[in-house]
């Protein structure tokens, strides 16, 4: 269960960067940190399971907690913005890839996070 970051070379430009995440860098439990390892969040994932597979997309999320004083402009109903916190949500959807299935996401949200939920062989995530 650890967070997953194989940089890309900021000489590229970000436009053309993309990262190959395999069996090899992840396993069970982590999540593959895309937006760190690219530069910039990921319009276009493109997983090949060999074996069945099952992942989660951004499941870190910052959350503000709300201000704990009171003070003369009334703001204390607002959010805290400078005490963020990450938190793995484990709600999000689960997409479950069978034996040699391939799962295409072409730019339909940015994707900061892959989670890989069970893999149980051999696989490959590109990110670009």
């Amino acid at each position: 269960m650890a967070d997953i970051t194989k940089l890309v070379d900021r000489i590229i430009p970000p436009t053309m960067r993309s990262q190959l995440f395999t069996q090899v860098d992840a396993g069970t439990g982590d999540v593959l940190m895309v937006g760190n390892s690219l530069g910039h969040p990921a319009s276009n994932v493109l997983i090949e399971a060999v074996q069945a597979m099952v992942v989660r997309f951004n499941v870190y999320q910052t959350v503000f907690p709300r201000r704990t004083f009171n003070d003369l402009m009334y703001s204390d109903h607002l959010s805290n913005v400078t005490s963020g916190m990450q938190v793995k949500i484990t709600t999000t959807a689960d997409i479950v890839l069978s034996t040699g299935e391939t799962y295409e996401l072409d730019g339909a949200f940015p994707v900061n996070d892959i989670e890989i939920v069970l893999a149980s062989g051999v696989f490959n995530v590109t990110t670009f």
